[in-house]
């Protein structure tokens, strides 16, 4: 009995939401570590957005740029670390018309 090649896979489906934009900071990683060591940036639509000095600058740019949707905030260098609370709460953008 012959053994088949396993074929790559044609449904493929494209990278969408959170996933793309860790793919694109991936691919530029490289670049990023050597111009922005430490700064922080903005990945959003798989595309560099902005770049930062302070994690918090970073997340409310993003949250008051792209609202809702996904985007990634991340230090160059660091650790990777996850967020579970959404970043439009703890920078209280998300009920600030609330709050006048």
């Amino acid at each position: 009995m012959a053994m088949r090649e396993k074929k790559p896979s044609t449904d493929t489906q494209p990278l969408r939401g959170f996933e793309r934009e860790v793919a694109a900071y991936d691919l530029i990683k490289e670049s990023l570590e050597r111009d922005y060591w430490r700064k922080w940036v903005v990945i959003f639509n798989a595309e560099l957005a902005g770049v930062y000095g302070s994690e918090d600058e970073a997340c409310a740019d993003g949250a008051l740029r792209f609202g809702a949707a996904e985007f990634l905030c991340r230090q160059v260098g660091a650790p990777v670390r996850t967020y579970v609370i959404p970043t439009l709460i703890t920078h209280g953008l998300l009920d600030a018309d609330r709050q006048a």
